[in-house]
């Protein structure tokens, strides 16, 4: 388990910016030590989703907007950011890997021209 500080030193974020998400419901701790939240190695990976998205410039608010569309179509899921394969697909926009195929939280399906393992790539 990681403490918020050390989630926010090994992802290279500010502790106020990761408690922000936390509060916005973007990312949450699995857990609880001494009263305080805890990081799992999957909660790390959620935080980790969303820091890319962010550096590859999509807006926090088009991100909160897609996992909002992604929680009503696939209500099964608990954290979209820790279950699906998020990536940037230009103009700001996410795309989403579920099973074989890749589609916008909207439901768009998109046109995959990336090699397995690659980025994402988009015709629009």
């Amino acid at each position: 388990m990681y403490s918020r500080a050390d989630t926010a030193r090994i992802l290279r974020v500010s502790s106020s910016r990761l408690r922000y998400w936390e509060r916005t419901d973007l990312v949450s701790a699995s857990a609880r030590h001494d009263g305080r939240p805890a990081f799992a190695f999957s909660d790390l990976v959620q935080v980790r989703t969303l820091v890319s998205l962010v550096e590859d410039g999509v807006p926090v608010r088009r991100i909160r907007g897609s996992l909002k569309a992604l929680r009503e179509r696939l209500p099964e899921l608990e954290s979209p950011l820790r279950e699906l394969r998020l990536s940037p697909s230009g103009a700001g926009r996410v795309a989403v890997r579920h099973g074989d195929h890749l589609v916008e939280p909207d439901g768009q399906l998109a046109l995959d021209f990336a090699a397995a393992g690659d980025a994402a790539c988009l015709l629009y």
